[in-house]
């Protein structure tokens, strides 16, 4: 979330650049829940269907705690791929909409600074889209 989160003080800052770049926190919060509302979700099956419940409570005892392990590996990893996916989803989104109201020359500089603040608070740069 904090990576996230660091996209919105990217568009304060901008404000530093021309006084006429206003974005408010309800933009910001109306385009994330869009973005939550759109983002595709994977298709892993992580979370377990209903019939893969029953068969796991079909096993026998011992093999049921190493399968319970593995779904929950399976769940951590699809929500990690979740928050991944969610997060370019979203940064493709901010970029779009707040492009729309840059100059042309203000563009390029509005998305090296979001690389550099999403790079500073995760460590690594953000991930291309597949």
């Amino acid at each position: 979330m904090s990576r996230v989160a660091v996209l919105f003080f990217v568009l304060q800052d901008m404000s530093f650049v021309r006084h006429t770049y206003q974005f408010s926190l309800r933009w910001f919060t109306t385009l994330f829940k869009d973005a939550l509302a759109t983002c595709p979700r994977s298709n892993t099956g992580a979370c377990g269907s209903p019939r893969a419940r029953q068969r796991c409570l079909a096993l026998p005892a011992p093999r049921r705690s190493t399968l319970r392990r593995d779904a929950l590996a399976r769940a951590s990893r699809a929500g990690r791929e979740r928050l991944e996916s969610l997060t370019i989803h979203f940064a493709g989104m901010l970029y779009t909409g707040a492009a729309m109201s840059l100059f042309d020359q203000d563009k390029r500089p509005f998305a090296v600074l979001m690389l550099a603040r999403y790079m500073l608070v995760s460590r690594g740069p953000l991930p291309l889209c597949a």
